[in-house]
């Protein structure tokens, strides 16, 4: 049986067997009171053009995109952080730099974050006083990961969560290979963990690092660096999720997040977790993340960045800067912003496309509609970061911003650096190797470990960074 038709048939057999399984939810977050719960850092992202009468649009006016100001859950968390700073219960220590006007959007990818640690880094080492305090961070996906150690200038923590060894450290999957297995037999073992279980894969190992990362020091750090609402010192930290029965886009505000919590809603501290597992979960991938009653997933369903909400978030903060401030908005971007190439769907290194005979005409190869499926969602999936990244940087423009972007290059696979991950130590190979060397060796779902620190190499010596370091 060839294999495109062997999948095919895995991913029917998952199919027709979707609408026979129920899975009971597991949630890890969530209280009774709604006033001291998860929902008081949650805010909905308006996708609908505002209506006559309705909240007005509080960025340049163009965007269909925005925090609905009239929703009483905004008034509510809003006077819930304000309370938070007067109960003054907040550890006091805080950065003796200036919190800078600029903002820092940092995107999804997946494994892709590893070039964004590698980038981050190197800029924050490149700079007598690190990075910058950004007046706002916003991460989706990989990027929320990544938000929290940004905000607080933990760069090389981040390293050092991307540099993995195994892929169990962040990921279980139920069959090694998922159904991107070479094995037909794991093919057809990974679609019936769909059908059972959900996904191919559970994010438990994540939660567990996250449990030991989020710790009560890190919480009341994020709380001191997010100062008080309404001034110049005020600080946002915000991450993005979907939830899946209205299709809403949700803004988590992890800086409200970690005041409560140090004002004595210790509760906080799990909806903190819970936002950022809820952020990185990808449908089939990974199992949604239920908060509250609510099921959420990857914010990257919805956009690449928080774009569409930062001008909104900014101009509620930006009353108290000055019109002469220099403002910069720096985009992160982990990963390519292409679609990338198949060959008849195909991955192209494993089934390159035959030369024709001369005198012939070109015929497409056989197709699965499985494989046409997958595509058609990357590139969906892509058109939607493109967008987002493309909304950020002209909005940008217009809230007299300075953009700078910055993105894995199509060529990434080509860079070649020297790893002592294997014996012997010290091969040289480009990252294409490097993941194919996992590939064959460890059979990952998601996460390719010698991969990952290839590209964390490649973000530490991309020439942008000199551009950044001289922008702010």
């Amino acid at each position: 049986m060839q294999p495109t038709i062997f999948r095919s048939i895995a991913v029917l057999v998952a199919s027709l067997g979707l609408s026979a399984c129920q899975i009971t939810p597991v949630q890890h977050a969530g209280i009774a009171d709604p006033a001291k719960g998860c929902r008081t850092i949650m805010t909905r992202v308006m996708i609908d053009p505002p209506q006559p009468g309705g909240p007005k649009a509080t960025s340049t006016g163009k965007s269909a995109v925005l925090l609905d100001e009239a929703d009483p859950l905004v008034r509510e968390i809003d006077q819930l952080y304000a309370d938070a700073a007067k109960a003054k219960l907040l550890n006091p220590a805080r950065s003796a730099k200036p919190v800078s006007s600029s903002m820092l959007l940092l995107s999804g990818g997946s494994q892709n974050g590893a070039f964004g640690a590698g980038f981050l880094s190197t800029w924050a080492s490149s700079r007598p006083q690190g990075l910058p305090r950004f007046r706002v961070i916003t991460g989706i996906s990989t990027g929320a990961l990544q938000s929290t150690f940004a905000f607080l200038e933990r760069i090389p923590q981040i390293v050092t969560e991307y540099s993995i060894k195994q892929e169990e450290q962040l990921l279980h999957p139920y069959t090694k290979g998922g159904l991107k297995s070479r094995s037909k037999f794991k093919q057809l073992r990974a679609a019936y963990n769909l059908v059972d279980k959900g996904a191919v894969a559970e994010l438990e190992p994540l939660r567990t690092r996250l449990n030991d990362l989020i710790s009560d020091e890190l919480l009341r750090a994020v709380a001191a660096e997010a100062g008080q609402a309404g001034t110049a010192e005020a600080r946002k930290l915000l991450i993005g999720a979907v939830e899946m029965d209205t299709g809403d886009a949700y803004i988590f505000d992890l800086t409200k997040a970690a005041q409560l919590y140090a004002a004595g809603n210790t509760a906080m501290r799990d909806c903190y977790i819970e936002a950022l597992m809820a952020s990185s979960s990808v449908p089939i991938g990974a199992l949604p993340v239920f908060i509250e009653g609510q099921m959420f997933i990857d914010g990257a369903a919805r956009f690449g960045v928080i774009a569409d909400f930062t001008g909104a978030v900014f101009n509620r903060v930006a009353q108290t800067l000055s019109a002469d401030e220099k403002k910069n908005l720096f985009v992160l971007v982990n990963g390519t912003l292409e679609a990338g190439k198949t060959c008849h769907l195909k991955d192209c290194s494993e089934y390159p496309i035959p030369p024709t005979p001369a005198g012939q005409v070109p015929q497409h190869g056989p197709w699965s509609f499985d494989k046409l499926a997958l595509r058609s969602v990357s590139i969906l999936i892509n058109q939607s970061y493109r967008s987002s990244v493309y909304w950020a940087t002209t909005s940008a423009e217009d809230l007299k911003f300075t953009p700078y972007f910055v993105r894995i290059e199509p060529d990434h696979l080509k860079h070649e650096v020297t790893l002592d991950f294997d014996v012997p130590a010290g091969e040289k190979l480009n990252c294409g190797a490097w993941k194919e060397r996992d590939i064959s060796r460890d059979q990952p779902t998601e996460f390719h470990p010698r991969f990952m620190r290839c590209l964390i190499v490649y973000g530490h010596q991309r020439k942008e960074i000199a551009q950044w370091v001289e922008a702010e």
